[in-house]
């Protein structure tokens, strides 16, 4: 995904169970050697969640998010055949959406997964992920066809089937992808491709854009593919109604796993700078468009025994302080890059609603900025940094139980864009009061899961987790937000 990005400020102006895949894995070259020996294959996942949610105040006006109980369904599989080195793929998610309890009740029709409705028949709620054929003729490898996109830790390119911990993904970047890969030696992969985009956090197909992009790649892996390094470059193109975004992105992952005696250390690293210039949206300064020039990465370590996992990851995103010049320098992370459930998946997610409906009302402006879609992100991190510390213990057979917590900045000064520039530019939040620093809060994860493997290669587990929100003063709540959830997850 390229431009993974979020302008509210210039809109302001103008008015962890497992799933299917490991989460460590490079998805970024599709081999059919990959595949199982036999010539027709199944895999996937159904899951099920009831998730007890909190209500806060979402904006100046009032307006309240009630609290409740929602449950929610996706069912995820694939379909492949396989003749000497061709193989066909198709599959995707079925039934993905909320069937029972409490939905929200704010407006949200810029949220593709829409927490604002109960049904699971919808078409948002039908998704194809995989319909491919891949083929390999000597050193080289052929792909075509719709599949997901995803490279390196998952930071802007995502396929949205590697759950952070304490953390769910429901997207996933999808592509209709030519692509051809060599590999020179046995530990170095070479790719180059084309790609139509279906559906990412910044548009596609699905959301009106007209958008492609060419991409390579280079890899090099050690023994196994938990010893790798890569490197990747986009080109985009993306038009709406004549507004063109048109950039590069340039991003390096590394990872590596190294053993100590009893004790196994896991590192891994991604990297990413984004250069274009993005004419979709503007500011009253620059109307025919804003440059972007920013940055974000994110770091992982773990230490692993047999008996537990002591974890610590970290993320930058790039802020920007300054909404009235032509260079944009806020970062965002992929959606489906989380740390938590609650203060970004959550809290900011309505809170990105509630700033849409201010900038689309017509009490407020008579017609909406350029670029307003942009203000969803659908819980992104973006321009904020975080830490985030666990303990996993796995000492029991078929029980693990994690802890841990993320600490929250913003990388600028806290600010709502549609009420501080109403207000003269004065920062303040988005119940319209002052904010001082740049904290966020601290939230607390736990969660208990009961897993058990058959001989016949299904897997069940069962979780039940929580998440607790101790907002900062910057975002005007005075008690903890907690969020309960109840997961069964059975995978093939």
């Amino acid at each position: 995904m390229l431009f993974n990005i979020i302008m509210m400020s210039a809109f302001a102006e103008e008015t962890q169970t497992e799933e299917v895949t490991e989460k460590t894995e490079i998805t970024a070259v599709p081999e059919v050697t990959e595949t199982a020996d036999s010539s027709f294959y199944t895999n996937g996942s159904l899951r099920l969640n009831a998730t007890s949610y909190p209500g806060f105040v979402i904006d100046f006006e009032g307006r309240t998010l009630e609290a409740g109980m929602v449950a929610d369904s996706r069912l995820r599989g694939n379909v492949g055949w396989k003749q000497s080195d061709i193989l066909f793929e198709i599959g995707g998610d079925l039934f993905h959406g909320q069937f029972a309890g409490t939905p929200w009740n704010i407006a949200t029709e810029e949220h593709r997964y829409r927490p604002d409705q109960i049904g699971i028949f919808d078409k948002d709620d039908f998704v194809l992920r995989s319909a491919q054929v891949k083929k390999k003729i000597g050193i080289f490898g052929f792909q075509s066809g719709v599949t997901t996109s995803h490279w390196g830790l998952g930071l802007v390119s995502n396929d949205g089937n590697h759950d952070k911990q304490f953390s769910r993904t429901d997207y996933g970047d999808r592509v209709y992808r030519t692509s051809v890969y060599a590999k020179p030696a046995d530990n170095i992969i070479v790719m180059l491709g084309g790609d139509w985009v279906i559906e990412d956090d910044i548009g596609g197909f699905t959301d009106g854009q007209d958008a492609y992009q060419g991409l390579g790649s280079v890899q090099y892996f050690g023994e196994d593919k938990n010893n790798a390094v890569g490197l990747l470059g986009v080109y985009r193109h993306q038009t709406k109604e004549q507004r063109v975004l048109k950039g590069t992105f340039i991003d390096f992952y590394a990872k590596t796993l190294q053993h100590m005696g009893p004790i196994e250390i896991y590192a891994a690293t991604e990297v990413a700078y984004l250069h274009g210039d993005h004419g979709q949206v503007a500011n009253r300064s620059n109307p025919d468009g804003l440059k972007v020039r920013s940055y974000g990465g994110v770091g992982e370590l773990e230490a692993r025994h047999r008996h537990g996992i002591v974890g610590l990851n970290a993320g930058y995103a790039s802020g920007d302080a300054n909404s009235s010049d032509d260079v944009y320098t806020a970062f965002s992370f992929d959606r489906d890059y989380n740390a938590g459930s609650v203060l970004f998946d959550f809290h900011q997610a309505a809170r990105e609603v509630a700033e849409y409906d201010l900038l689309t009302d017509p009490a407020h402006s008579g017609t909406p900025p350029d670029g307003v879609e942009f203000a969803v992100t659908e819980g992104a991190i973006r321009q904020a940094m975080f830490l985030q510390p666990s303990l996993t213990i796995t000492k029991l057979e078929s029980v693990n139980i994690a802890v841990g917590s993320v600490f929250a900045w913003n990388t600028t000064p806290i600010r709502a864009p549609f009420i501080s520039y109403r207000n003269g530019g004065v920062d303040l939040n988005h119940l319209g009061e002052a904010t001082a620093g740049y904290k966020l809060g601290t939230e607390l994860n736990w969660a208990v899961t009961l897993h058990h493997e058959y001989e016949s290669g299904l897997k069940n587990a069962l979780s039940i987790g929580g998440a607790h929100l101790l907002p900062s003063a910057n975002l005007g709540n005075e008690e903890a937000l907690s969020m309960l959830r109840l997961q069964a997850n059975t995978a093939w």
